[in-house]
């Protein structure tokens, strides 16, 4: 998965990933029960990418990237 349109903000000491951005970009994405799941819609294939820490959503980038690349190639 690229992201583009990133921002460098100095002493932040964590990536963080837009919804909004991922929604713009054909993406669904849930909350629930401390898991977070990615789904492209024109797909319909849901992945789990993450798990919430404190109050914090971890993203497991691998996930990320499996699920864009199958999406991907359907949309190609």
């Amino acid at each position: 998965m690229t992201l583009k349109y990133v921002m460098h903000v100095l002493g932040l000491t964590n990536n963080l990933v837009s919804i909004s951005m991922l929604e713009d970009r054909g993406y669904a994405v849930m909350f629930l029960k401390g898991k977070a799941f990615l789904q492209h819609i024109a797909m319909g294939q849901v992945k789990k990418i993450g798990i919430r820490v404190h109050n914090l959503y971890k993203i497991e980038v691998e996930y990320c990237a499996a699920l864009s690349s199958k999406a991907e190639k359907i949309l190609s």
